[in-house]
């Protein structure tokens, strides 16, 4: 049966189209594009069918303008520090930007969209991901140039990074179920960045 956000409060107001993308977020969040329908969309949102054909010339199109607006997460806009930190500042800074920017609805809709229209994500997802990679990965391939870590390569190095992080906030967002306290998150995102930095072995 299909997940049934609330109602959009009926004293937001905010425009149409504001209420359309907000409504139609949370439902193809929740069911995916094909299961939800765009009288949905319009009920939720307080408008007709009508108006939504008006604003969006298509329930796609309103799929990817959703999808869009959900991208300013993926990834954070991230250089590193001109001043000369540890790597431990450095990198804990990027953790705490990837914790915060967290959004649990656009990763629902990303996993969604890549059941469902995966070229679609590549196109729009991909080239965002690997300009941070390749940002990140330049910097950790300077820190190897200097001797200050080991020999890796640098892009697995940030994939394995974001992995853990994210793949941390999913299993309590989103399959748990189970919103924890903001100082167990940083206290998780800390053991990550520890075992990302230095690794397990004594």
């Amino acid at each position: 049966m299909p997940n049934t956000p609330p109602l959009i409060d009926p004293h937001d107001n905010r425009s149409a189209k504001s209420r359309v993308l907000r409504a139609a977020s949370k439902l193809f969040a929740a069911n995916g594009f094909r299961g939800t329908s765009v009288r949905q969309i319009a009920s939720r949102a307080r408008v007709n069918e009508v108006t939504v054909f008006r604003l969006f010339s298509s329930k796609r199109a309103l799929y990817k303008e959703v999808l869009e607006s959900k991208l300013n997460w993926a990834p954070p806009n991230w250089k590193p520090s001109e001043a000369p930190l540890e790597d431990e500042q450095i990198f804990s800074g990027l953790a705490d930007q990837l914790q915060k920017a967290f959004d649990p609805e656009f990763m629902r809709l990303l996993f969604f969209a890549a059941l469902e229209t995966p070229a679609a994500v590549r196109k729009s997802v991909s080239p965002k991901m690997d300009l941070f990679y390749g940002v990140v990965g330049d910097y950790l391939q300077k820190r190897m140039d200097s001797g200050a870590m080991r020999t890796a390569d640098p892009l697995l190095l940030v994939k394995a990074l974001v992995a853990l992080i994210v793949y941390d906030r999913i299993s309590i967002d989103l399959l748990a179920g189970r919103p924890i306290p903001n100082d167990q998150i940083r206290n998780h995102t800390s053991s990550l960045l520890e075992i990302w930095l230095h690794g397990v072995a004594r």
